[in-house]
């Protein structure tokens, strides 16, 4: 008389099963693939996740970089402009403050003559010329006097 294990390795079982998956005994490749199949594709899904998720971050420097780089050469460009704009242009800005000063001393002579009720863009009303001379006894110009 046989035990049921003695059985089933002589190939009494039904169906002429050599091994048992219940038993843990995998022989064929369809086993395999019965028992490891979801798994194998659980691991390519997460596998291709993570794998694109390190791509994306890859690529997210690369452009970081990239970008750093052209901002760099754009901000160099524009100081260089810049400079020669400064260069260029100092002749304009030396005659801008010389006609700055010019404006400001008119300013000052406008209100020195509000400051003695006179204006300073009448010619009749400017600032006297003192044209006395030693011999005028101090009257100022007279006709006798040219």
């Amino acid at each position: 008389h046989q035990s049921a294990g003695e059985w089933a390795k002589a190939g009494g079982a039904p169906g002429g099963m050599e091994g048992s998956v219940a038993g843990k005994q995998l022989h064929t490749a369809m086993d395999y693939v019965e028992e490891y199949a979801l798994l194998a594709v659980v691991a390519v899904v997460v596998l291709y996740f993570v794998v694109k998720k390190m791509m994306q971050g890859v690529d997210h420097v690369a452009y970081e970089i990239k970008s750093r780089k052209a901002e760099d050469s754009i901000r160099r460009a524009r100081e260089a402009q810049q400079a020669r704009y400064w260069e260029e242009t100092a002749a304009r800005r030396e005659e801008l403050e010389r006609l700055e000063k010019e404006r400001a001393a008119a300013k000052l002579e406008d209100m020195a003559a509000a400051n003695e009720g006179r204006t300073s863009k009448n010619k009749k009303t400017l600032k006297a010329k003192d044209t006395r001379d030693y011999w005028d006894n101090a009257q100022g110009f007279n006709h006798m006097n040219p």
